[in-house]
């Protein structure tokens, strides 16, 4: 086991771990089987602005925002995708990187979108609320590598796209496809 990602690390402006994540690896642990798969996509949300959930204040469904830094934010989409975000900043102040996209080492397009990788790595909404912290959860993050970025604006949201909080590994194949799309227009 390399070494796990502290809490101090989450407990910063969510524009500042969601770069810093990319490089990462995420670690799934089911039963004895673990996954290792790198981050190589991700998104700044925070309360500020109006894609993220917790814009017009806290819910039952994005309460884990308003809590702890380096907490699990998972919620369900389109009636039929889960997808998975880690809590930044201090209490009370609403944010979390949405894991866009990860590298599995024998298949580059497993990962390759918040959906897909939640499906590859049976996470759903029993994970909401764990702290990625502690390996006891069954999902954790390491510490990995700091690789080439490219910043650019957010995809698939109406509002806020304006905003250049999308961080990815420059020329990494397992980047979303969404992604891939729009870099080679």
């Amino acid at each position: 086991m390399s070494e796990i990602i502290p809490r101090s690390f989450y407990s910063r402006r969510v524009i500042e771990v969601a770069p810093d994540l990319v490089g990462m690896w995420l670690v799934r642990q089911i039963n004895e089987s673990i996954q290792r798969v790198q981050i190589v996509e991700t998104e700044a949300y925070e309360q500020s602005e109006p894609a993220c959930h917790a814009h017009r204040g806290q819910t039952s469904r994005n309460m884990v925002m308003f809590g702890c830094a380096g907490y699990a934010y998972v919620y369900f989409v389109y009636g039929m995708h889960y997808c998975f975000n880690i809590v930044t900043d201090k209490e009370n102040t609403a944010s979390a990187v949405l894991i866009r996209a990860v590298a599995f080492p024998d298949n580059a397009h497993l990962g390759a979108g918040p959906a897909k990788l939640c499906k590859a790595l049976s996470i759903d909404k029993t994970l909401n609320g764990i702290d990625v912290t502690n390996p006891q959860g069954g999902l954790w993050l390491e510490v990995g590598e700091s690789p080439p970025l490219t910043q650019t604006t957010r995809i698939g949201i109406t509002k806020g796209v304006d905003l250049p909080w999308r961080w990815y590994w420059q020329s990494h194949q397992s980047v979303s496809k969404t992604s891939r799309q729009l870099n080679n227009k």
